[in-house]
């Protein structure tokens, strides 16, 4: 087992295979990040068979895994983003075995794509007829669809049977959800305020379903173990980057129509990056951050015809829970749009 850190944005890779693996400013620990907002002893990664723990070494800003603080030692999966403080360094932890990097130099053999593409195309017929044919017309989503592509490209939603099938699971686990009808309700409640503010800023309303997913439109969430509060789940860092004050007196992200502002803003930052047609690459780096998304990218093969979330997807080049969040969304978009 080889397991990595990514150093975000320049891609520098450092090995890690020590027991404890100490990173913070001094000199003297195993990596040494001299930045502001890192504390001497940050954070250690611990090894225990073939795993890895990270824990925070009471560090002064945090140690945050997919933007989510942590105050335990928490395990490492494969493409997990680590963030030390909120203004600092972030890696990205990769672990994969040798048995795979050897299947993956066989399947790169002229002779075995040929073959592999060749038993691609008779599984996407057996498959485009099961998920699409057979079982897709339980739910009517091609007006929602053509209303998605039109807006947003052919790539926002590729023929691919295997998106296709985890898109309809996801669909199906959010119509059944307990909570649907009831935020359902809440959206309505605030729609009016969220739909002004955003027109206001050339933003689409579909980025509002963010919120549905952040925090069921609930403008008094607060995630004590993170640290992002509102109805946008906004961190304080970002809150206060974009015009928010927030501190023991007040936090203004707990203010619907303040917050929706900061979020519009942050959004457009986001398109101004990954482009007016990238709808969904910036739900991907509004869950995982712009560092990940933005490093991913460079990992793509054909930059004109393959920069898109799905080649990301596919290519397991995010963790797993950026891309449940992003069919989450999309989901939800479908489900209210039939």
């Amino acid at each position: 087992m080889k397991s990595i850190l990514i150093t975000l944005p320049s891609g520098k890779q450092i090995d890690i295979y020590k027991d404890k693996t100490v990173i913070g400013r001094n000199k003297t620990n195993t990596i040494v990040v001299s930045a502001k907002y890192v504390s001497g002893t940050h954070c250690a990664l611990n090894k225990k068979g073939n795993s890895f723990f990270i824990e925070d070494l009471n560090s002064s800003n945090g140690t945050f895994i997919n933007g989510k603080r942590i105050d335990k030692p928490t395990k490492l999966h494969n493409n997990d983003t680590i963030s030390l403080g909120q203004k600092a360094v972030a890696f990205q932890f990769r672990s994969y075995s040798a048995a795979l990097k050897n299947a993956l130099e066989f399947v790169r053999k002229p002779r075995t794509i040929m073959l592999a593409a060749v038993g691609l195309v008779l599984v996407a017929g057996i498959l485009a007829y099961i998920f699409i044919i057979k079982d897709w017309g339980k739910i009517d989503v091609r007006k929602a669809l053509t209303r998605l592509q039109s807006a947003y490209g052919g790539n926002i939603f590729p023929d691919d049977p295997e998106i296709l099938s985890a898109l309809d699971s996801t669909i199906s686990a959010q119509k059944q959800d307990p909570s649907y009808s009831e935020t359902l309700e809440k959206r309505a409640r605030y729609e009016d305020v969220i739909e002004r503010i955003f027109s206001e800023n050339n933003i689409q309303l579909d980025f509002s379903y963010i919120a549905w997913v952040e925090s069921h439109y609930d403008p008094y969430a607060f995630n004590r173990r993170s640290g992002a509060g509102g109805m946008w789940q906004l961190m304080p860092a970002t809150a206060r980057q974009y015009g928010l004050r927030v501190d023991r007196s007040v936090d203004e992200r707990l203010d619907p129509e303040k917050s929706t502002r900061a979020a519009a803003l942050y959004f457009k930052d986001l398109i101004s990056v990954f482009g007016k047609d990238s709808f969904l690459l910036v739900l991907a780096a509004y869950n995982a951050g712009d560092y990940t998304i933005l490093y991913s990218l460079k990992q793509i093969k054909d930059p004109v015809k393959d920069r898109t979330f799905w080649y990301l997807y596919k290519n397991d080049l995010i963790p797993e829970e950026t891309k449940q969040y992003v069919l989450k969304i999309l989901a939800l978009i479908i489900l209210t749009h039939i």
